[in-house]
Order: structure tokens, then sequence, then C-alpha cells
């Protein structure tokens, strides 16, 4: 797929591919709760909060990209299928090797655990024609309503069951997934902006925020300890609403201030790379952790709060480095479309 040159769209992608690694930089440590100082698991709770957005973002930037479209299906399913079977495969081979496994059923589940994205993708991708004649023949307030129906179903009733222990018999499991999302993504990415459009979207954004950070606390706390990852997940409504606030708000702020010049072009670079840092950056994070690297007799005198970021940090730019070199070998190339 040839992403349109709108820079919001390169620099998004670029940013979510960051917030990835982020996050997989900060998980380990939200299962030593009782084993850090409280300031430093509060801070690995902070990282994963804000960097749980990452997913969702790629979603909506794949409805905002792919739903306008029209071609025919033979077409369709061609480009899309080839930009992931190619890579799924590869990298589950990639992976097996690199724990040292000689096999591994992947049609049952993912290698590696962020391999699960592809799989996620695939589904969203045989959707996707249909989603087409959704936004083709719908009113945009139909579309709104269908993401209505499934804020609902995969988002509010599950958490008044998990919070008030209130389980409403209302089924509305036609509208799940992540289709949500994707479909959320064209509506905000076609979406009048305006400053105070703007200010809200911060505001939402920053208030899901903080209360995915509290009541992940909060929920652990009362688990003695034990991670409660509910108000993670991808679905949950304080997650919906900081990724479409922050999706909102990105691309409000990068259409006024980040147009032109050197900037527009570096985001345009890192965001060609994206998928690329995707698939590569556990390999990198595994590395840094390992005893007697350098980053890893760093972390044993610092602070999580500090080592977090700077993990993530290196890991990406290694990423970045390696996908880079790939797409300059002409076979190797399309394991990292």
């Amino acid at each position: 797929m040839q992403t349109p040159n709108l820079p919001w769209v390169h620099w998004l992608r670029a940013t979510a591919s960051f917030l990835v690694v982020l996050l997989h930089a900060a998980a380990p440590h939200l299962y030593r709760y009782n084993k850090l100082p409280p300031a430093d698991w509060w801070a690995a709770n902070l990282y994963d909060s804000a960097a749980h957005a990452a997913v969702p973002l790629f979603f909506m930037l794949s409805g905002f990209l792919l739903l306008p479209r029209q071609e025919p299906l033979p077409a369709y399913f061609r480009r899309r299928f080839q930009k992931i079977l190619i890579p799924l495969l590869a990298w589950s081979f990639i992976y097996l090797l690199w724990q040292g496994k000689a096999a591994h059923n992947f049609f049952l589940t993912p290698v590696y655990y962020h391999l699960w994205f592809l799989y996620a993708l695939l589904g969203q991708y045989l959707l996707l024609p249909i989603l087409r004649v959704l936004v083709a023949h719908t009113p945009r307030a139909m579309q709104y309503y269908f993401v209505l129906l499934w804020f609902l179903g995969v988002g509010i009733l599950p958490m008044l069951q998990k919070t008030i222990g209130l389980q409403v018999l209302i089924d509305l499991g036609m509208a799940s997934g992540y289709v949500g999302f994707v479909l959320l993504g064209h509506l905000l990415g076609t979406e009048k902006t305006s400053p105070r459009r703007l200010l809200f979207a911060v505001f939402l954004a920053i208030t899901s925020l903080i209360l995915t950070i509290a009541l992940t606390g909060f929920y652990t706390d009362q688990n003695n300890g034990q991670l409660e990852t509910f108000f993670y997940d991808y679905l949950s409504p304080n997650m919906t609403l900081l990724s479409a606030a922050s999706f909102f708000a990105f691309r409000a702020v990068m259409e006024r201030h980040g147009e032109r010049g050197k900037v527009a072009s570096l985001g345009a670079g890192l965001s060609a790379l994206s998928f690329g840092v995707y698939l590569v950056h556990p390999i990198f994070l595994s590395l840094f952790a390992a005893e007697g690297s350098w980053l890893a007799v760093f972390a044993q005198s610092h602070s999580v709060k500090y080592t977090i970021p700077l993990y993530a940090l290196a890991a990406y730019l290694a990423s970045v480095l390696v996908t880079f070199l790939l797409r300059k070998i002409p076979l190797l190339r399309q394991i990292v479309p």
C-alpha cells in the first residue's frame, strides 16, 4: 500500500511503532508489584498505559487509509495478503530459530508474543471489503451509530460487569472485535478539526490515561499485587477513548504544524520502516536485557523510570537500522514490507 503523503499519517504510524516497543519494554516490570519500589511500579504502569494506545492507532490508520478505496477483490486480496502472509511465515520461522524450537503449529497460536497482531490484521482484511460497502452507501450518522453499538458491546457492558457486577443480557456480539477501530479511523480521519475539538480531544485523552493508570493500580492492589490487565485491554472503554482522542488530537496538531520541511520527510522515512520495527524489536529487547549487556548493567543501578524508556529507545533505533538494511536487499525486503 502506498501511503498518501500526509505527514500526520506518517508520524502517527512511526509514533505507534515506538509505543509498541515501549509497551513491551515496560510490561515485565508490571508483574513485580511487590518487588519494585512503588514509584517504579507506577512509572511502569504509566508507560504501559500510554503505550497500549498503539495497536488501536494502527487499526484506525488502516481504516483511514483503506476504507475509502475501491478495487477489484482479487487485486485487493493479492496485495493485502502478500503484505501479511510472507512476513508472518518468515518471522514465524525466524522466531522459531530464535527460541531454539524445532516446530510450532502457527495455525493455532503465534510463534512469538507480538505476532498475534498479524493474525488480527488478517481478520480485518477479510472483513474490510464489506466495510467499504458500508462506508460508501451509508450516512456518517449511521456509521457513528455502528461505532456506538460496538463501543457498548465490547467496552461499556464488560466494564459494568467488571466493576459493579451488572450483567446486561442484550447481545451485541455482531459488532465485536477490532472492527470499530477500523471504522472509527475512517470517521475521525475525515472529521473537521477545530481548536475547540482539539482541546476536548486532549482533555479526553488525558482523562482516559489517568483512569487507566488509576484503575489498573487499584485493582492490582486489590488482587494482592497480581496484575489486573482488564483496563489495558484494547477494547476497554478507557483505552478506546484514549486511542480515539489521541488519534484525533495528533492529526489536528500535525495538520497545523507538521506539514512541511525536514520534519515531514523524517516522518515519512520512519513510517516506511514501522512494520519492520514491529516485527524485529523483540529480538533487541531480549538482547539488551541479557545479563552482561551494557543496558542490563546500567539498569542494575538505576530506576526503571529511566531504564524503560532507554530500553525502548535503544531497541527502536536498532530495529529501525536493521529494517532499513533489510529493505535494501531485494529478496529480504519482502519480509519487512
